[in-house]
């Protein structure tokens, strides 16, 4: 066994270490909650050429977030929801966590501009109404 000086030190070290990952953990819990913010303030703006069977975007509840929504479109034949991350990693890892889920997920960088996340979106909302449509009709994805 070590001597008290080691325990001590063990110690220390852990302490720092947890206290160090709860401080990434909330770092990377603004960074979502910002990236949040520009997807719904990209939607709050008024934009023009939006596809006629796109009606919105709402906020999704606290329950909904807790299962991996953070919003829901609301389209023609209903509502969709989607996962909102801010980097391709994230979408992988989530998408990894859920295999089958009907959850559309949009990566949003720093970079984009309004135009550019709503464009994203609505290419993202198309192409997983189209594996949908695909599996409700029994073809291969």
């Amino acid at each position: 066994m070590g001597s008290k000086k080691t325990l001590k030190r063990r110690i220390v070290r852990s302490k720092k270490e947890s206290l160090e990952a709860r401080e990434e953990e909330k770092r990377a819990r603004q960074v979502g909650t910002n990236t949040e913010e520009r997807f719904f303030s990209a939607f709050r703006t008024p934009n023009a050429g939006l596809p006629e069977w796109f009606y919105g975007i709402r906020k999704s509840s606290n329950s909904d977030d807790a299962k991996g929504i953070d919003a829901y479109a609301i389209v023609a034949i209903g509502e969709m929801p989607i996962q909102i991350k801010s980097t391709i990693g994230g979408m992988l890892e989530f998408n990894k966590r859920r295999p089958g889920n009907k959850i559309t997920v949009v990566v949003v960088r720093k970079r984009f501009s309004a135009e550019e996340i709503i464009a994203i979106t609505i290419e993202r909302l198309k192409r997983q109404r189209s594996i949908q449509r695909m599996l409700e009709e029994g073809m291969p994805t």
